[in-house]
């Protein structure tokens, strides 16, 4: 099903495509909680899971807002990237 959306000049200005390591991480995490895991992150997930078994994870504060049961997770843990770099 294709998808259209329209932007207004200033919109399209300021529309910006990039790669967020960020990002990727937070979705990580949410694979290892259990949300959405798909097939082709499995051998990744089994890799993790084995890894923290070994060491733990220890994230208090974030855990809750990463594992809890929304479907995505707050925007400011994953803000737009400053530069076209990829760092965290």
């Amino acid at each position: 099903m294709p998808l259209t959306v329209e932007l207004d000049v200033s919109e399209l200005a300021a529309t910006r495509f990039a790669i967020s390591p960020l990002s990727e991480t937070v979705a990580g995490l949410q694979q290892l909680a259990g949300h959405v895991r798909r097939a082709v992150h499995l051998p990744w997930v089994r890799w993790a899971e084995a890894e923290l078994a070994r060491e733990t994870l220890d994230l208090p504060g974030l855990w809750p807002l990463i594992a809890g049961d929304r479907e995505s997770w707050p925007s400011f843990l994953i803000p737009a990237p400053r530069g076209a770099g990829p760092s965290l």
